[in-house]
């Protein structure tokens, strides 16, 4: 007899184990934009998802109703010894101040996950929260000025706003383009006054056949200067075009 109690006593402190965490909540400074002590309010909890929706969920042997629980806050303190059940991964609280009469929302703290033994809204920083983020919605996009780094910022609370900041590309060179004939007199080194105003960015040779001839006419090392493109024939009677960028 005295085994079986032993027994039924293991069993039930189990069973009791099996219940979920409660995290003891507190609040002592809630003030209005004076510093002045809140005289009447309430504290709310809800559970959600990952989207905000309310949302149940078990812990151990806990079922969590997706109604919000509230408590009272006289002169900026919260009744003691009041508590939640501790979230489990996928599960939040949102967390809201409310009128007692009119339930009309005084601020709204956002959702954070709530766990461990205590939880004060003294040391909640609303804007340090992580925040669950599965569906985005592109919000504003920026253009940056070229070289700068690109930036994502993520804003709203459901749906998400997701803003970006995109570098510009670097300007194009905005080149034009000159053509000029070519028709040396004689195989080996030559130049051809390009008449440009400005130094060339860059020369490019097309070839040409002329009377069964077909050479080749390419640009020197040094390929041009401010007056003067520099060329090189392989042979007589060769032909081309020099197109010049600039």
């Amino acid at each position: 007899m005295i085994r079986k109690l032993i027994v039924f006593g293991s069993l039930l402190l189990c069973a009791l184990g099996a219940h979920a965490q409660l995290v003891a909540i507190s609040a002592s400074s809630v003030v209005d934009s004076g510093g002045r002590p809140l005289s009447s309010a309430k504290l709310c909890f809800q559970p959600v998802d990952a989207t905000e929706t309310p949302a149940g969920f078990r812990n151990g042997t806990d079922q969590v109703a997706i109604v919000p629980v509230c408590y009272l806050i006289v002169n900026g303190v919260m009744e003691p010894n009041r508590s939640v059940v501790a979230t489990i991964t996928g599960i939040y609280y949102h967390i809201w101040l409310a009128n007692v009469r009119t339930n009309a929302v005084i601020r709204d703290y956002g959702m954070t996950s709530i766990t461990g033994s205590s939880w004060s809204l003294d040391t909640y920083d609303p804007s340090m929260a992580v925040i669950p983020v599965e569906t985005l919605t592109i919000g504003t996009v920026t253009e940056l000025p070229p070289s700068s780094p690109p930036t994502a910022t993520i804003t709203g609370s459901g749906p998400y706003l997701l803003n970006l900041g995109i570098p510009q590309g670097e300007p194009g060179l905005g080149a034009r383009t000159e053509f000029i004939s070519l028709a040396p007199s004689a195989p080996g080194n030559f130049q051809v006054a390009h008449g440009l105003s400005s130094t060339p960015i860059a020369v490019v040779i097309q070839n040409a056949c002329s009377g069964g001839i077909c050479g080749e006419i390419r640009v020197q090392h040094t390929s041009f200067d401010g007056t003067y493109i520099y060329l090189v024939a392989s042979d007589f009677g060769v032909t081309g075009t020099a197109i010049v960028l600039y």
